[in-house]
Parts: C-alpha cells; sequence; structure tokens
C-alpha cells in the first residue's frame, strides 16, 4: 500500500527460519527467529506474530 510505511523480510537457510516486520507508522518491529524451516514452523511463526500485533498494538 502506497500510504503505509512497513517493511518485511522472510528467510532460511534450510535449517532455520527468520521473518522481520517493521511497522515505521507505529515505530515497532517484530522479529521472529526459529531453530526450524517446517510447514509447521512456519505456521506457528504467523500465529506468534498475529499474537505479538495484536498484543503491542492493542496498547497503543
Amino acid at each position: 500500500m502506497p500510504d503505509k510505511h512497513s517493511s518485511e523480510h522472510a528467510g532460511s537457510a534450510g535449517t532455520f527460519y527468520c521473518y522481520t516486520l517493521i511497522n515505521k507508522d507505529k515505530n515497532v518491529a517484530y522479529i521472529i527467529m526459529a531453530n526450524a524451516a517446517t510447514e509447521n514452523t512456519l505456521t506457528g511463526i504467523f500465529k506468534l506474530l498475529e499474537k505479538m500485533i495484536k498484543t503491542v498494538e492493542s496498547k497503543m
């Protein structure tokens, strides 16, 4: 979206997974790292991210 100021990056070397989301509008960043890169890991990471966003941004 052109009016949003956020950046995200995801990556894996096959044995781990890292996801980063930076929201410049809210002045907050979310970084999640896991020592696995399976489909179950990815599902868990994005469930955790959703909970983190709801928790943090509800306090803003």
